[in-house]
């Protein structure tokens, strides 16, 4: 079982990068099954305060079962 995290982030510099995405395509067509898909957020930390939190964007996280892909 793999928990794979789906998100986009924004640079200034590189603009928008997807990631995760690939990763669980990839294993879905290689014969991974999808246990589930969970809504979250993703946080930042506030300026070095780890008690306050600002929220960073969307976030999807994947559970899935890759155990019937045989190693290459």
């Amino acid at each position: 079982m793999k928990e794979i995290d789906i998100y986009t982030n924004f640079d200034a510099e590189t603009g928008i990068t997807y990631v995760g995405a690939d990763e669980v395509n990839d294993l879905i067509k290689h014969g991974a099954r999808v246990i589930s898909i969970m809504p979250a957020v993703r946080l930042k930390e506030c300026e070095g305060d780890k008690e306050h939190y600002q929220i960073f964007g969307w976030m999807v996280k994947v559970i899935i079962d890759d155990s019937t892909i045989l190693d290459s």
